[in-house]
């Protein structure tokens, strides 16, 4: 009877849903796949626009090879990193975009200021996309942006669950890490209390499989 009873039970139990990602994770992967699929159509457009020259030069045939090589890596490799949508909304996710730093190409953020040996409050720029709606052209000007300026602009956060060591303020520091938004949090100054939008790292190895 029992051992009915077991078999009954294990018939009924859903089954295990795993490392199911929760929907804001998935929206992020699915933005990581676009981004790889965009890639992919681009390079097979720059190949099909080599190989259809009658005598290409050497460097041109280096280049082929180096775009069928990296055709090659992008189908097998899992998608690359999509980054952060600045400003960010809330459960958004993504990572720094790259820059060049004493000629080292990395994901570096300006530290202001060094919390703690976990959180830092650290500033990156961006330029501000040219709004399609006057909605979106007054939310600007709100936040002290000129309407459709296309001059970078600075973007200042709190960064919690990061390794701070070594950091220093008022420097640049490399953080590769993917970050998920998790909305505002008030900073107190000498003026009142300042809102900066939280970012801690996210861990979406166990989600990304191959091709993801």
């Amino acid at each position: 009877m029992t051992g009915m009873l077991i078999a009954v039970m294990l018939i009924a139990a859903p089954p295990q849903q795993g490392n199911d990602p929760p929907p804001h994770v998935k929206k992020y992967l699915q933005r990581c796949e676009e981004v790889r699929k965009a890639a992919i159509g681009a390079t097979e457009r720059t190949i099909t626009l080599f190989e259809l020259q009658a005598e290409p030069k050497p460097d041109a045939l280096s280049r082929l090879k180096a775009e069928r090589k990296e055709l090659a890596r992008l189908k097998t490799r899992s998608a690359p990193l999509a980054t952060l949508p600045l400003p960010p909304e809330k459960d958004d996710i993504g990572a720094f975009e790259k820059t060049t730093v004493n000629g080292r190409q990395g994901r570096f953020v300006n530290v202001l200021e060094v919390i703690d040996k976990n959180s830092a409050v650290i500033r990156v720029w961006y330029t501000p996309s040219v709004p399609t709606n006057k909605v979106d052209a007054d939310k600007q000007v709100a936040g002290n942006q000129s309407r459709g300026s296309k001059k970078p602009v600075p973007l200042d956060f709190w960064a919690q669950g990061i390794d701070t060591t070594g950091m220093k303020d008022h420097s640049q520091a490399e953080l590769p890490q993917v970050f998920h938004a998790l909305g505002n949090k008030g900073l107190p100054t000498d003026c009142g209390t300042r809102s900066l939008p939280v970012l801690t790292p996210i861990d979406l190895e166990r989600f990304r499989g191959d091709g993801q």
